[in-house]
């Protein structure tokens, strides 16, 4: 339930969510270019989300999904650190920045936190009630 928990409160459906949002809040103020840029975010998720089936098995669950966790954890102090400073701020290397930590961060929570919950959830039951 733990590792389940942690999974959600990383924050990964408001990431997907509102990251057209997040976008537009980091000076990407065009629809067009929040909407594309949400896209590459979700595309993202997909790849790394086949990236972590070849390397659950070869890479094991705890450290995939710590390394993940820690990925995760820097990403997102990367992202608060952006909006701070853009802010008190008018230069718009700032909004890139926001956005390499939203792409950080979905790079490395597709991988691990993304199916390491799951695949430990369906394995830790008996064989006979799977």
């Amino acid at each position: 339930m733990v590792v389940q928990a942690f999974q959600q409160f990383v924050g990964i459906n408001t990431v997907m969510y509102y990251s057209p949002t997040i976008v537009q809040m980091a000076g990407f103020h065009a629809n067009r270019l929040a909407l594309i840029l949400s896209l590459i975010v979700a595309g993202m998720n997909a790849v790394g989300t086949i990236l972590g089936i070849y390397l659950i098995d070869n890479t094991g669950r705890k450290k995939l999904a710590l390394c993940s966790l820690g990925g995760v954890i820097v990403s997102l102090i990367i992202l608060w650190l952006a909006f701070y400073k853009q802010a008190s701020s008018t230069n718009e290397v700032y909004g890139w920045l926001a956005v390499i930590g939203l792409g950080l961060y979905i790079g490395f929570f597709s991988p691990g936190m993304g199916p390491v919950p799951w695949t430990i959830n369906s394995e830790i039951y008996p064989e006979e009630y799977r």
